[in-house]
């Protein structure tokens, strides 16, 4: 299979003038996209009114000083990117900041968002966890969750489990970020052992036949999970990466985590499990637990 060749990437930037918002476009400006990638910056005010307020609660100078926040905001957003995008874009909203957000990717036809994990800025509102979490539950293209303070992405931990959302992600790898000297990749897949829970309360010969036929398939589902991670870092090898595969068994949350810690890993790439109608609002559990515990920024892609 060859490295497909990488297309032009849209990137959502947003912002609510915390300190993790900074460093989420901090983290875009130096991510690993290709050359010809584009962005625009949304600020969403969340419904407070930072321009103009209505005539019946209108405070002296109250208008003005949110107007002038608000300019500040996005002149500091622009230098902080302005050596990768020096003509960015910039549009606000005072719709919810979930909504407006995934209104405006959908819109704007992006390939990426990217938002900080939660902050406390002069909007106060936007991005609390909730919305990084509604966001990234709700959005129809891949999802970038920044926390920590690393600004550059060179050790990367992708996580398998069979899915298609998993594919996509090794994919959005493949064709969506160019590496970077020293760029490394550990591809695992975790296994939870499958077998009878209390194999003692069986008959002698029932417990011996349970107990083989469980074996067995754990054997095969190894077998296929080490061809599944081998493929994965064969192709990452290829297109530049230094990657290797592991197979561990055991709670899938625990061990992704685990693997974080030991790779020092930059950043999580992971699918974002989800079924049709209402349900696909939701991630999946182990995906929803790395998002939640993850140290450093998850990228969920579907």
């Amino acid at each position: 299979m060859a490295r497909p060749r990488p297309a032009g990437l849209r990137l959502l930037l947003t912002t609510d003038g915390s300190r993790q918002a900074h460093v989420a476009l901090s983290v875009a400006a130096a991510g690993p996209w290709p050359a010809n990638a584009t962005a625009h910056l949304l600020v969403a005010r969340g419904g407070i009114p930072l321009g103009p307020w209505p005539a019946d609660t209108w405070i002296p100078g109250l208008a003005d000083a949110g107007d002038r926040a608000l300019e500040r905001e996005i002149s500091r957003a622009r230098r902080l990117v302005r050596h990768r995008w020096p003509d960015l874009t910039v549009s606000t909203s005072s719709s919810p900041p979930i909504e407006a957000i995934v209104g405006e990717a959908r819109r704007r036809r992006a390939g990426l968002i990217v938002l900080g994990s939660r902050g406390l800025g002069f909007a106060r509102r936007l991005m609390l966890g909730s919305v990084s979490r509604g966001v990234a539950r709700r959005a129809g293209c891949p999802v970038l969750v920044v926390k920590g303070g690393r600004r550059r992405i060179k050790r990367v931990v992708l996580a398998l489990d069979g899915s298609a959302n998993a594919s996509r992600a090794l994919g959005f790898l493949l064709a969506r970020c160019q590496v970077s000297a020293g760029g490394r990749v550990t591809v695992v897949r975790v296994l939870e052992p499958i077998g009878p829970r209390s194999p003692g309360l069986l008959p002698g010969p029932v417990r011996r036949a349970v107990l083989a036929s469980a074996a067995d398939l754990n054997a095969k589902r190894t077998r296929q999970a080490r061809r599944e991670v081998s493929h994965a870092a064969a192709l990452l090898n290829r297109a530049g990466w230094r990657a290797r595969g592991l197979v561990q068994q055991g709670l899938p949350l625990g061990e992704v985590l685990r693997q974080v810690s030991a790779a020092r890993a930059d950043l999580v790439v992971m699918g974002a499990r989800g079924t049709s109608g209402l349900a696909r609002v939701l991630l999946g559990s182990v995906a929803e637990g790395v998002l939640d515990r993850s140290p450093v920024p998850v990228l969920l892609v579907r």
